[in-house]
């Protein structure tokens, strides 16, 4: 193997592409791109994020349904028949009673499942939020209003997300990133 082949980077603060071309550069651990001469920051393109909405849970909510009970919502107006809804759920649940249940969540968008996950609470003792989250990626949905939401339901006892109570261990949050295709 070659001493070219091995080289992997750069041990200076900046990296720059081609002789004038923009550079990448390290801020205080951050990377920036850059214009080539340093003088401002340069366009760095990937796939186009169209929007971004979220939501997060401000009040302490518990649930002792079976069946899926809408946590939190969002109403999203898809601006682009082409774009895709690139959805990101996040839960950090307790139960207040009974140990080794399951929080159950999905996503669903216009009421049709998009992607679940599940959470196993209160395995060490009651009150003990455990995390989970999914990303799901939709596409094909028509121009307008979509309504995302964040379901959940619990396998016993009472599931809860208390952002008041438990700051520190229990939230909910929903975000819709519109992205282009």
């Amino acid at each position: 193997m070659s001493f070219f082949s091995k080289l992997r980077g750069t041990i200076e603060n900046f990296f720059q592409l081609g002789i004038q071309g923009p550079q990448f550069k390290n801020n205080a651990g951050i990377i920036e791109a850059r214009n080539n001469v340093d003088s401002d920051f340069a366009t760095l393109r990937a796939f186009p994020i169209l929007q971004v909405q979220e939501v997060e849970i401000a009040a302490n909510t518990t649930t002792a349904s079976g069946v899926f009970v809408t946590l939190l919502t969002l109403n999203v107006t898809k601006l682009s028949a082409t774009s895709s809804l690139l959805v990101i759920a996040q839960m950090s649940p307790s139960n207040s009673s009974i140990l080794g249940q399951s929080v159950i969540a999905r996503i669903t968008i216009d009421g049709t499942p998009a992607q679940g996950f599940n959470n196993v609470v209160g395995t060490l003792a009651a009150n003990t939020a455990q995390a989970g989250g999914c990303i799901a990626k939709v596409s094909g949905l028509a121009v307008g209003v979509r309504t995302v939401l964040l379901q959940w339901r619990t396998t016993g006892g009472t599931a809860q997300v208390r952002p008041v109570a438990a700051p520190d261990t229990e939230s909910a949050s929903l975000t819709v990133l519109e992205i282009a295709a």
